[in-house]
């Protein structure tokens, strides 16, 4: 791999907030490649990027607009983990955009949903899966004593084995705010999403979470985890129960807020007793379905098989 050639991670910035799961998804990619020397870029201006040469692992969600598809001619594009959002099949199906799908083939999806669409439209493509499944720890010190939430309610400590339940409990987000009176800039975001990489690591006995990139990140690097299904019909999280149970917990995102407490009062004690009572038990569920260091194996080598195709090695 030429070590002089720039290479863009991409990542999302959100008028209203961000999702620091797509930096979470840049710092895998930047850790796979192994460089140094690269720029963060927003995935919502790949189509309108006029500067100078990069290569980029086009991971993500597409898309919000027609900035994001087809890359610019100056981006030397290597699809893989790519989501295409139902939203935007209509704008994928325009002859220019089916046009950079086929010329960038085969392209390499994150989950079985993108895949599918593509199949029906005679695009050369295939699951890769996502980046973030490769992940591996700063070289740092672990000392697990702590559980997060994230992104769920406390009724899910509930799903943990006993041992676990009277752990500190630490409830984050995924979802960032932007400062008031300004917006968040790229690189501190990177940092951000680093920095909370690093905390999961080094004292998180357990992640229960329905944030896929909270998720597969803290799996990868052997944290045991709970999966908490937040939107039941949203294919796009069937990527997550390739690797862990789901459990029905968490309230829809839009729910007014009195509504989702009286569901966390009286629906999930319920629910909890449900899946007590139920396969897998409490500890079964903190195991991973799948061997995740023969999936980072596999996706790492699906990215190599690529970047060889490119000639980027």
């Amino acid at each position: 791999m030429s070590q002089n050639y720039k290479y863009g991670l991409i990542v999302h910035r959100h008028k209203k907030e961000v999702n620091i799961g797509d930096y979470i998804q840049a710092i895998a990619v930047k850790q796979a490649l192994g460089v140094d020397d690269f720029v963060l870029f927003d995935r919502e201006d790949l189509a309108n990027y006029k500067g100078e040469p990069l290569r980029m692992v086009g991971q993500g969600w597409y898309c919000h607009g027609e900035g994001a598809w087809p890359p610019a001619s100056q981006i030397d594009y290597l699809p893989l983990g790519i989501h295409i959002n139902p939203q935007s099949h209509a704008h994928f199906l325009k002859p220019t955009s089916m046009e950079a799908l086929n010329r960038l083939a085969p392209i390499g999806c994150r989950d079985m949903m993108t895949y599918e669409f593509l199949q029906q439209h005679n695009v050369n493509s295939y699951f890769s899966g996502c980046m973030t499944v490769t992940l591996q720890p700063s070289n740092i010190p672990r000392k697990p004593e702590k559980i997060y939430l994230i992104d769920v309610g406390r009724a899910a400590i509930k799903l943990l084995p006993k041992h676990m339940q009277d752990l500190p409990v630490v409830e984050l987000s995924h979802l960032l705010p932007h400062p008031e009176g300004r917006v968040w800039e790229h690189d501190e975001l990177f940092k951000i999403a680093q920095e909370r990489l690093d905390l999961y690591y080094s004292t998180a006995a357990v992640v229960i979470t329905s944030r896929i990139h909270a998720l597969m990140p803290s799996m990868a690097m052997g944290i045991p985890c709970i999966w908490v299904e937040r939107r039941l019909l949203d294919r796009r999280l069937e990527l997550a129960r390739r690797y862990a149970f789901p459990h029905i917990l968490a309230c829809p995102d839009r729910l007014p807020p009195i509504l989702k407490r009286i569901m966390e009062k009286f629906a999930h004690p319920l629910i909890s007793l449900f899946y007590t009572l139920s396969k897998p038990s409490a500890n079964e569920r903190l195991t991973p379905l799948m061997d995740m260091k023969a999936e980072r194996i596999r996706i790492l080598g699906e990215l190599n098989s690529a970047m060889k195709r490119l000639g980027w090695k």
